[in-house]
């Protein structure tokens, strides 16, 4: 009995040295799982071969983060480049509505150029506030519930009577405001009685296509002053 163990024991070794885990020996020389494991646990090469191996997950998992971020990436260029693209054709529709124009020049006098994920309009003006709203819906598509709104207060405004003019003002429901802020001023003009909303829609493709049509109403301006 000795000798069979002996001699299984050393088949174990020799398996494990090859790359077998416990399991698979186990099965091989049909022994249990646990068996193999007191037999190797504290074996010099055995414990090598879990260091490598474990070396080995860690190097196969990096590369396969590596090749599903690359994919991502990847798949993300090509939306980026596509929404691009519609957004061009769109412009040439688009650019002889009044609405559409009006939008663009309002988020290019009042928004966030820089940000590539969110667009943001910050003005007090309400009329100007409500036509982006309607620029939103009717030529990027973005439905009123995607609508976010938090407001810039002095110290001087009450923050539930400004939350509740805005939504009146815009049409907006209490859970689309969020997170107002406030700026430490005593300022009390008349034409921050109510704070300054800023609009928020956290979406990369719409965001890509409106600064994409920010870049075509910018060049076609360029041409006609150059022609002037």
């Amino acid at each position: 009995m000795a000798t069979r163990k002996t001699h299984l024991r050393a088949e174990a070794v020799a398996f494990r040295i090859r790359g077998f885990t416990y399991l698979e020996i186990g099965k091989l020389l049909g022994v249990s799982r646990s068996t193999v494991c007191q037999w190797l646990k504290h074996d010099p090469v055995s414990i090598k071969v879990a260091h490598e191996t474990r070396q080995q997950a860690v190097r196969r998992n990096t590369d396969r983060l590596r090749l599903i971020n690359k994919a991502k990436e990847t798949s993300k260029q090509r939306e980026l480049a596509r929404v691009r693209e519609a957004a061009r054709l769109e412009y040439r529709h688009y650019r002889s509505h009044p609405g559409f124009m009006a939008g663009i020049a309002v988020y290019v006098a009042l928004g966030d150029l820089v940000s590539p994920g969110t667009i943001r309009l910050s003005t007090h003006r309400k009329e100007a506030q409500r036509l982006f709203h309607a620029f939103l819906a009717n030529y990027l598509g973005v439905t009123r519930e995607k609508i976010h709104v938090w407001l810039l207060l002095h110290p001087h405004h009450d923050e539930s009577t400004c939350q509740r003019y805005w939504q009146d003002q815009l049409h907006l429901s209490e859970g689309q405001f969020y997170a107002h802020q406030r700026r430490p001023s005593t300022s009390e003009r008349a034409t921050l009685q109510f704070g300054v909303p800023n609009t928020i829609i956290a979406d990369t493709l719409a965001k890509k296509k409106l600064l994409t049509w920010v870049e075509l109403v910018q060049a076609d301006n360029e041409i006609i002053s150059g022609h002037g």
